[in-house]
C-alpha cells in the first residue's frame, strides 16, 4: 500500500512502533524511547471556548505540574517530592595563635603564645621575648629567639600559676603550693601590684606587717638583758626533755627503769600535793598517743614565775617565736608554754592546714567544704 511504503521508506532509527500505538497517536519521535503504556499523563483542563492545541496543552500540563501539590506530572497530589538537603555550615577556622615562645624554666620547657605574653608589655616575660627578638633583628611574626629556648630563672612547679594570670587575669593556687611563694614569683615577674588569688585580691608589694613584726621582735630582745644565754639554756633543757622521753619508752611498765619525763614527774608532784593523780589521769595521758611536750611554767597564783626573764606577755611571745625559729612548735595555755616537736600525723588536723598555708588563702574551698559539711535544715535527728 502506498501509505505503508512511506512509513518504511526512510532509514530505521529505532524499533518498529506497534500498530496499536499508531492508532492512538502515541508514536514516539525518532531516536526517543517509547512511553510506558500504563504511565499516567497530566490531565489537561481546557477553558471553554479554546481548542486544545499542542502548545496550550503542554503549557497547561506544566502549570498543573507546578501547582498540583509538587507531584511529578501534577496528576497525583499524594506523591512525595524529594527535597534538597540543607547546605552544612562552613567548618570553623582555628584561631592562629601566631609564633610560639619557647621558655626554659628551671630546666623544664614551656611553649607559650608570644602574642599572649606581649599582651602584657609591662611584665618581665614580655620584655624577655622582645629583647631576644630585638637582639637578633627578628620580625614580630617570627618565633622569638629563632625558636630557641629562652632561659627563665624560676620554679617550674609554680610557673603555671603565672601563665594562668596571662590567660585569665587571675591565679588559682592549689593547696600543694604555698601562696606566699606564688606572690613572690608574681612580684619578680612584674605582675600588677594587686592580683586576684583564689578569688581574693592580694598584694604583691612589700609585706609591711612582717617588717613591723621584725622590728618589734628586735626591740623586745634588745631590752631583755641576758636573752641569748637564757635562750641557749632553755634549748638545752628542751633537748634533754625529749631525750628522756626516748629513753623511758624502752622500759616496761612497773620496772625500775620505767619512768615518765622529768617535767611530767614534776607535774605529778604538784597534783599529788593537791590530792594525788589517779589511774584515770594516767589513762587520759596515754590515750593521747603523742610525745609529752616540754612544759615551761610562766604564771601561777603569785604572778610571773621567772620575774627576771619572762615577766611580761611580750617577752613570753618573743621567746616562743624564737623557739619556733629553731624548728619547734609552741603553744600557750593559761599559765604555761608548751613546746612540741613537728611530728604530726597526716590525719591530724593542724591549725595552719595540710601544707602550712594560712586559713584565709582558700576562702572559696573553705566555703564549699562548710556548705557540704552542714546538715540541711529539714534533716531529721
Amino acid at each position: 500500500h502506498p501509505s505503508t511504503a512511506r512509513i518504511f521508506a526512510g532509514p530505521a532509527r529505532g524499533p518498529r512502533p506497534p500498530r496499536a500505538a499508531q492508532r492512538r497517536g502515541r508514536v514516539a519521535p525518532a531516536g526517543a524511547s517509547m512511553e510506558e503504556p500504563n504511565a499516567k499523563r497530566p490531565k489537561v483542563i481546557l477553558k471553554k471556548g479554546k481548542p486544545a492545541t499542542a502548545g496550550n496543552s503542554n503549557s497547561t500540563a506544566a502549570a498543573s505540574g507546578t501547582s498540583g501539590g509538587g507531584g511529578t506530572g501534577g496528576a497525583s497530589q499524594g506523591a512525595t517530592v524529594p527535597r534538597s538537603l540543607p547546605t552544612p555550615p562552613p567548618a570553623p577556622k582555628l584561631l592562629d595563635s601566631g609564633p610560639m615562645a619557647t621558655l626554659d624554666v628551671g630546666g623544664q620547657i614551656f611553649k607559650v603564645s608570644a602574642a599572649l605574653l606581649r599582651s602584657k608589655p609591662s611584665t618581665l616575660l614580655a620584655q624577655l621575648i622582645d629583647g631576644a627578638s630585638g637582639a637578633n633583628d627578628e620580625p614580630r611574626s617570627a618565633p622569638p629567639n629563632g625558636g630557641r629556648p629562652i632561659f627563665v630563672d624560676a620554679a617550674p612547679e609554680r610557673f603555671t600559676c603565672i601563665l594562668d594570670w596571662y590567660r585569665y587575669g587571675e591565679i588559682h593556687v592549689p593547696r600543694s603550693l604555698p601562696v606566699a611563694a606564688v606572690l613572690q614569683d608574681a612580684k619578680r615577674f612584674q605582675l600588677p601590684h594587686d592580683i586576684v588569688v583564689n578569688g581574693v585580691s592580694r598584694s604583691v608589694g612589700p609585706n609591711i606587717a612582717q617588717k613591723v613584726g621584725r622590728d618589734l621582735m628586735e626591740n623586745v630582745v634588745r631590752r631583755w638583758p641576758g636573752f641569748a644565754v637564757y635562750l641557749t639554756k632553755l634549748l638545752d633543757s628542751i633537748r634533754e626533755h625529749f631525750q628522756a622521753v626516748g629513753e623511758a619508752s624502752g622500759a616496761k611498765p612497773g620496772s625500775a627503769g620505767h619512768q615518765r619525763p622529768p617535767r611530767t614527774m614534776a607535774a605529778d608532784q604538784e597534783d599529788a600535793g593537791a590530792g594525788g593523780v589517779g589511774e584515770e589521769g594516767e589513762e587520759e595521758e596515754e590515750e593521747a598517743y603523742d610525745f609529752p611536750p616540754f612544759v615551761l611554767p610562766l604564771y601561777d597564783e603569785t604572778g610571773w614565775v621567772d620575774k627576771q626573764h619572762v615577766c611580761t606577755a611580750a617577752r613570753a611571745r618573743a621567746l616562743a617565736l624564737r623557739i619556733e625559729e629553731r624548728g619547734y612548735c609552741c603553744d600557750f595555755t593559761e599559765a604555761e608554754l608548751l613546746v612540741t616537736l613537728p611530728l604530726r600525723l597526716k590525719g591530724e588536723s593542724a591549725v595552719e592546714g595540710p601544707y602550712g598555708e594560712d586559713e584565709g588563702d582558700y576562702p572559696e574551698e573553705e566555703e564549699e567544704e562548710a556548705a557540704a559539711g552542714a546538715a540541711p535544715e529539714h534533716a531529721g535527728a
